[in-house]
């Protein structure tokens, strides 16, 4: 498909960028993006330029990423990301089946759209201090679903920390017992 690209900017004079799986002399793959673009003089293609750049790495990346995505929507607990203050900025399939809670509906908001009421202010103020001093926190918990059924789950949440050290999210898994 990348060659085809390249080929059909040709026949067409327009520039393209594509990125293609390529090898190097001594076999070994590598990602390399290429891009090539008219030279004209009066209108007419004259010559073209190019220029190519090993992405491998990037490719590499984004691929452990995608896989990772892919674990974590199939994984069967609930799964909640949130941002360093408590707000939902991601959650689950297996968290939508377990709550009740469509994506839409918990994203932005706090986890506490769950608290069935059954913990005391003591226990959250314990669960804060523990995942705030970067360590993880876990505990079986009564939560509550959309519906107002109750039920019970095992959680553990673990901070996480940017490339210098500073929490800025929390995830939190889940298991229904």
């Amino acid at each position: 498909e990348p060659v085809d690209k390249l080929r059909q900017a040709v026949d067409t004079e327009e520039p393209v960028t594509v990125e293609l799986r390529n090898y190097r002399k001594d076999g070994t793959a590598f990602w390399n993006q290429v891009t090539i673009a008219p030279v004209r003089n009066d209108g007419e293609v004259v010559n073209w330029v190019g220029f190519q750049e090993d992405v491998t790495e990037r490719k590499e990346r984004e691929q452990d990423l995608q896989l990772f995505r892919r674990a974590v929507e199939n994984v069967g607990n609930a799964v909640v990301i949130t941002d360093r203050h408590g707000e939902i900025k991601y959650v689950n399939p297996a968290f939508e089946r377990q709550t009740g809670y469509s994506r839409e509906a918990v994203i932005e908001n706090n986890p506490n759209i769950l608290a069935s009421g059954r913990q005391p202010e003591a226990f959250y103020e314990a669960l804060w201090e523990t995942i705030l001093d970067g360590e993880t926190w876990e505990a079986e918990l009564v939560n509550q679903r959309e519906s107002g059924e109750l039920y019970y789950v095992e959680q553990a949440i673990s901070p996480i920390e940017n490339s210098v050290g500073d929490i800025t999210h929390f995830v939190a898994i889940e298991t229904d017992v």
